[in-house]
């Protein structure tokens, strides 16, 4: 959720130098061939082809490139695509074969009595209908449905990789049917963003020595997930603080019309400093029926903490094995934090779909640190609160990355690795970034001009880890005063390391930065790009500064 990041207060350290990027080879550019300077490059053009790490190959005659390899296209070919599967030991795509495309939306959504909704959506009110394809040169080709309703049916479409709209968000996808639909594991239905709907809750109970700075989260037991993190704020003379939450900014909803509220689990986190190594535990908990809620409303409920019984569990994070990694997410990013924390999959009853959920708790265990420490090993002593619940145990590392633009300078803090234990113990890379991104077959480190308004980047498979997808998110940059702002200009979903920017998406004289994400999964991102799991790794990599 929007504001679990909050929990993630950080954790431990790093300390030696990144390995030198390798040569090209087959090693490094699985995705492409090496070119006469032994640069990495795309190859999937006429002059430019090769797949694998090998020596570029120009295509001569009638020969085509397809998937990286001179083909002779079929007597009857078609349309071409020039973006065929960039990722490397995938069969070879049939040029000539054209095919219909069917795109459906249906939404699930988990109801307060823990059922599932399930919305099929009526795709012939959407605002943007388009398929985007690739032609032989490069160029955009869209596409308008032949049918519109419940499926959208587009005739026609060239085999290999196309775009689809979702709102403002697009996907690519290859397959001939492709779902829209979102489902989002362990959240319920949104409230409507922006509408100032709050819940304080009164907390009774807060044990002496509670600190402004101690904090608690919240856990829907009827969608067993984390719900929101607030901070406590200064108990009174009587041990009670209350602590305010606006639900419009929380991706989970406090039950909905008709609905009579949601039960809820309150913990209490105690900050603590020892040796060096900042953490905090879970110390109290109360259930409580948080009341129904619509737009625009308020409401209080209060609760009485009863303290836990306190558990050790042993963790260590290996710093000196996730440093390496910050210099994935850029030539110029530097370790920031490591951290770990500690939740549970809480079950949930689901009668509307038979079964249990099994959802993400509130985080209630957290470290951290600086880098520049080494490894830590440390027992945090934590209360539980949902009793033999499983365990989940995650690290990260955090890297800053400075964009400096028209002399002002915007720092960023990306994900850098990401790290998962079911049982404590070592916290070791299971994800590292995505390698060696370019811009039109040009290494995107550094910054680069004269992209054109929808150029090419691609990137290599992650040192560690295999992600299920990728989600490209770019910003804008604006120089204001004397800071650099950004604000959103387009986000894609795809499954492949190759991405042409839509159309639309930039726009001349501006200047843009499109950041990477690695992103594990459970389903097939080539059918279901909006689908999204409970348990997840994300690891960050990111262009420097270019302008169209």
């Amino acid at each position: 959720m929007n504001k679990l990041r909050q929990f993630l207060v950080g954790a431990l350290v790093l300390a030696s130098c990144a390995p030198a990027i390798a040569p090209c080879g087959s090693a490094s550019c699985e995705g492409g061939c090496c070119d006469s300077r032994g640069v990495c490059v795309a190859g999937r053009t006429k002059t430019i082809c090769g797949v694998g790490g090998a020596r570029c190959s120009s295509c001569e005659g009638a020969l085509q490139c397809v998937a990286g390899a001179c083909v002779m296209p079929p007597m009857d070919a078609g349309v071409t695509v020039d973006a065929a599967v960039p990722d490397a030991g995938e069969a070879p795509l049939d040029a000539g074969q054209l095919r219909t495309v069917r795109v459906r939306r249906t939404d699930e959504a988990l109801l307060p009595d823990g059922g599932v909704r399930v919305t099929q959506f009526n795709l012939a009110t959407a605002m943007n209908q388009r398929l985007l394809y690739e032609d032989g040169t490069g160029e955009w080709v869209e596409v308008m449905p032949t049918e519109s309703g419940l499926e959208l049916r587009y005739d026609g479409i060239p085999v290999g990789p196309y775009v689809l709209a979702r709102g403002f968000e697009y996907v690519v996808s290859d397959a001939d049917d492709f779902e829209l639909g979102a489902r989002t594991l362990g959240k319920r239905d949104r409230i409507v963003l922006n509408t100032n709907t709050t819940l304080t809750v009164e907390v009774r109970g807060v044990p002496p020595g509670a600190r402004s700075s101690d904090s608690m989260g919240l856990t829907s037991l009827s969608s067993g997930t984390t719900v929101d993190f607030m901070t406590l704020g200064l108990p009174n003379d009587a041990c009670i603080a209350t602590a305010t939450m606006d639900l419009a900014t929380s991706v989970q909803a406090f039950g909905m019309s008709g609905a009579d509220g949601d039960e809820l689990t309150v913990v209490l986190r105690r900050n603590v400093s020892d040796g060096g190594l900042t953490w905090s535990a879970a110390h109290s908990s109360a259930t409580v029926m948080a009341p129904e809620l619509a737009t625009q409303q308020t409401a209080m409920t209060s609760v009485t903490l009863s303290p836990l019984v306190q558990e050790p569990l042993q963790v260590t994070v290996r710093a000196s094995d996730f440093e390496q990694f910050a210099t994935d997410v850029s030539p110029n990013a530097s370790p920031l934090s490591t951290f770990a924390t500690v939740s549970a999959f809480v079950a949930a009853p689901r009668p509307g779909a038979g079964g249990d959920f099994v959802g993400r708790s509130t985080a209630f265990a957290a470290t951290s640190q600086q880098a520049g420490r080494g490894d830590v090993t440390t027992a945090i002593t934590f209360g539980r609160p949902f009793g033999a619940a499983p365990l989940l145990v995650e690290g990260r590392l955090t890297a800053r990355v400075p964009f400096t633009l028209s002399g002002r300078t915007l720092n960023r803090t990306l994900d850098a690795i990401t790290t998962t234990r079911a049982d404590g113990g070592v916290l070791e890379v299971t994800l590292s970034p995505p390698r060696f991104i370019r811009i039109n077959a040009e290494s995107a480190t550094v910054n680069r001009t004269g992209v054109g308004l929808t150029p090419v980047i691609e990137w290599s498979q992650p040192a560690v880890g295999t992600p299920g997808t990728f989600v490209v998110t770019i910003y804008k940059l604006t120089p204001q005063g004397t800071t650099l702002t950004e604000s959103l200009a387009a986000q894609v979903r795809t499954p492949f390391t190759r991405l042409r920017v839509p159309p639309f998406a930039l726009t001349s004289g501006e200047a843009y930065v499109a950041f990477v994400a690695a992103v594990t999964t459970s389903f097939d991102a080539r059918r279901f790009g909006f689908h999204n799991d409970r348990e997840f790794g994300r690891a960050v990599v990111t262009t420097a500064v270019f302008t169209p």
